[in-house]
């Protein structure tokens, strides 16, 4: 049997009732089927028109029964072989020569398969009207017309459909099963129970596990624990391997606070269904309240809410806020006996929900760890790096923390200016990086962002000593590194004016890294500055070649080709 899905807590599992025969009936679902072509009967037997010798030569009775015969069997292989457009081209000929329940029928089925459940209803009510009165063999009928109102959502009609298809046969547990669904839909819990009841207790060798699922269901919702228990345990009994029967097992093993029997029901779905966070939630919950009698058990419970939030990471689901509370209550009684292992609980539980995207939850738990204790100034800081992009304002907090813990830490000095100089705070951005610089003077990533800072609040001459620094003493450790640096220190002649030295520079950095059109642009502006117009046109057109979509190196490269002597004044 189909294992029936899973819902976020014990309460809601049973706001959701299984649609009437939706394991029986796993439909897809497609939309308008195409009308009925032109010279259809062509299309279905090349070479022989039927319809037209129907209207000629076999115009009497047997004749209009062998074509209704053979384009009703051709309208059932067709829709075997998945045709549909044909099946009902073959169908409608059919109607043609002869109106019977049973091709409505087939029509009816066929809509209904296809989704288009108001045309099926209208369909299934054609062929009951075609009797003067409902008997016996219209039963199917009505249930199946009762199912195509129940998906339209339509259920008084769906209950007046299921109801007398009871009257004609009282002893067929869908019928029950159908109504009793309907009744949910309804409200009205009372005569949804005892129609599941009357299903489960007809004595019909079709009874199975869904009909005490769904009696149980009901007994739950009345406030029936007890049946509801003995319902569920005898689902068990007919499908021992549905992890959703011991889950709900064990939810009523919970309600009738028999924590033990709920334990070991909630464990054997687990079992069942290993990847399932909403068990293992529900796991923890029995082993959090066994543990105020033995305080050992909050470890297990503490695992088991671990493992639900990972495979809630795992499947991307972020909307079970129920576990950050319970996990809040839970670690308040476990660090109280657990002192030793406090900051790790804190901080493993508020990375799960970091991973989860709920960062306010996270907060909570980081917030904990910003006491006094220099151990956690690693984690808190790696925390307030992933933040960067997310929440500036607790990435700063965090950042802040971490290097009063750890003040004499290079790299959250450096990240603490990297911060700064992003959100254009230049000033405070140079401070922390030449303390960081003071603790290695010769790293190349503190002194290239030095430059970049104080080129930035104009300050191009401390610039350049810096990068001339970092050239001499060839600190730079690969090539994206080295062309960065000469590209930078270019710039900065560039903006001091000194063009005739920038461009060797450029020329460095091309050298490192021939595919950066940017490179190629400065060093066309350089040339331009000196009225070389033939080197810096040379140069824009290699910039264009490696970004097409740089205007700037267009414009320039225009108004050298077009402006002639209007060039010295633009310069």
């Amino acid at each position: 049997m189909r294992t029936i899905p899973i819902f976020a807590s014990v309460v809601l599992i049973f706001s959701t009732i299984i649609s009437v025969d939706a394991v029986e009936n796993n439909i897809s679902v497609l939309t308008d089927v195409i009308s009925l072509p032109e010279n259809t009967t062509t299309i279905l037997d090349p070479g022989v028109n039927d319809a037209t010798a129907g209207a000629t030569a076999d115009t009497n009775d047997e004749g209009k029964k062998k074509l209704y015969e053979k384009y009703f069997s051709l309208g059932k292989e067709e829709r075997a072989r998945k045709q549909y457009e044909q099946a009902f081209s073959a169908f409608d000929i059919a109607k043609s020569y002869g109106q019977t329940v049973e091709l409505f029928t087939a029509i009816g089925e066929l809509q209904f398969e296809l989704g288009q459940y108001k045309k099926a209803s209208d369909t299934f009510s054609s062929a009951i009207n075609l009797d003067s009165k409902i008997d016996d063999k219209d039963i199917d009928l009505l249930y199946l017309r009762g199912k195509a109102f129940y998906y339209l959502d339509d259920y008084p009609k769906a209950y007046e459909s299921f109801s007398n298809a009871i009257q004609l046969d009282p002893k067929d547990p869908r019928f029950y099963i159908a109504r009793g669904e309907t009744s949910l839909k309804l409200n009205n819990l009372n005569e949804a129970g005892s129609d599941f009841y009357k299903a489960a207790t007809t004595g019909s060798t079709s009874t199975d596990a869904k009909t005490f699922y769904l009696l149980g269901t009901t007994l739950y919702k009345l406030g029936k624990y007890s049946q509801a228990l003995d319902s569920f345990t005898k689902a068990i009994e007919l499908d021992p391997n549905n992890s959703t029967l011991h889950f709900a097992q064990g939810s009523m093993f919970e309600k009738l606070d028999q924590y033990d029997q709920a334990l070991d029901s909630f464990t054997k779905a687990i079992e069942l269904d290993p990847n399932n966070s909403t068990l293992h939630f529900a796991q923890g919950s029995m082993f959090e309240k066994l543990g105020k009698n033995e305080s050992t058990l909050y470890d297990q419970a503490l695992d088991s809410y671990n493992k639900a939030l990972e495979l809630d990471v795992e499947n991307k689901n972020i909307k079970r806020s129920h576990y950050f509370y319970s996990l809040v209550n839970l670690v308040k009684n476990y660090i109280n006996t657990h002192e030793g292992k406090k900051n790790n609980i804190l901080y493993n539980i508020g990375t799960k929900f970091f991973k989860l995207g709920k960062y306010n939850e996270a907060f909570l738990f980081y917030d904990k760890l910003i006491g006094n204790d220099s151990s956690n100034s690693d984690r808190i800081f790696l925390h307030s790096v992933k933040l960067r992009n997310i929440d500036l304002t607790n990435s700063m907090k965090y950042l802040d923390k971490a290097i009063e813990l750890a003040p004499s830490d290079y790299n959250k000095l450096y990240i603490k200016g990297l911060v700064l100089y992003k959100i254009g705070n230049f000033t405070q951005a140079l401070s922390y990086l030449d303390k960081a610089s003071n603790l290695a003077p010769n790293n190349y990533q503190t002194l290239y962002m030095k430059g970049l800072v104080l080129y930035k609040i104009g300050n191009f001459t401390e610039a350049n000593k810096i990068y001339d620094t970092v050239i001499s003493n060839d600190i730079a450790v690969n090539e994206k590194q080295i062309s960065l640096l000469y590209y930078s220190k270019g710039r900065i002649l560039y903006q001091l004016g000194d063009y005739e030295k920038a461009i060797p520079i450029f020329n460095k950095a091309i050298k490192s890294d021939s595919t950066n059109g940017e490179f190629y642009f400065y060093k066309g502006e350089s040339y331009f500055k000196l009225g070389k117009y033939g080197d810096a046109l040379e140069s824009y057109e290699k910039a264009i070649q490696l970004n097409p979509g740089d205007n700037r190196s267009l414009i320039k490269k225009e108004l050298i080709i077009n402006s002639g002597g209007l060039i010295e004044s633009f310069n």
